[in-house]
């Protein structure tokens, strides 16, 4: 893949589906393996001198910021049993500030951003854009909101590709791509109420 290029894979929420994941076949042996590496390696990543890992840059970058303000001790905070506990939320973006200040060459985004509110996740995406331009970007989500922006959109349905295309090419086929974009739109409507 190109560097700048993201590539981004959807479909239909498990939860909605008595637990089936589309994206399992594709995907999970993938995040296994990632998952492996990381534990491996993680102490080689941790930054010396940051309890939390992160560094101001790129708590900017992942909406975090005004969250380690907050923190007693600040970027210094120690994270867990003995210092504070941090939100579903407040751990993703803490992951994303992680592996954003390691500036990779291919950065792997995996519903990274399920935890937030739709106005956090735009407001981190537009952050991630900056970053992803200089990259290789590949976002799993569930989310259409999270995957729109890529330069190019799989859907997947059992571990298949059934649509490719750019976010405005899949709502203009009129398929799963629109339709589910249309249930997540009228999801946040509901939600609005």
């Amino acid at each position: 893949m190109t560097a700048g290029l993201t590539v981004a894979f959807t479909g239909h929420r498990p939860d909605k589906l008595g637990g089936w994941d589309p994206l399992h076949p594709v995907v999970h042996r993938v995040k296994a393996a990632i998952r492996q590496a990381l534990i491996e390696e993680w102490p080689r990543y941790v930054v010396s001198g940051m309890a939390l890992g992160v560094d101001q840059w790129a708590a900017e970058i992942a909406g975090l910021s005004d969250d380690i303000e907050g923190f007693p001790d600040r970027f210094e905070a120690l994270v867990g049993e003995r210092g504070i506990t941090l939100s579903g939320g407040q751990k993703q973006r803490t992951a994303i500030a992680r592996a954003v200040l390691r500036e990779p060459k291919i950065l792997i985004l995996d519903d990274a951003l399920s935890s937030v509110d739709t106005y956090t996740e735009e407001k981190i995406l537009g952050q991630l854009r900056g970053v992803m331009r200089d990259r290789t970007s590949v976002i799993i989500s569930h989310r259409v909101s999270t995957v729109r922006e890529a330069d190019m959109i799989c859907v997947l349905d059992e571990g298949r590709i059934i649509e490719q295309g750019t976010h405005d090419e899949l709502l203009a086929l009129g398929r799963e791509y629109a339709d589910l974009h249309e249930r997540q739109l009228l999801e946040e409507e509901l939600d609005a109420t």
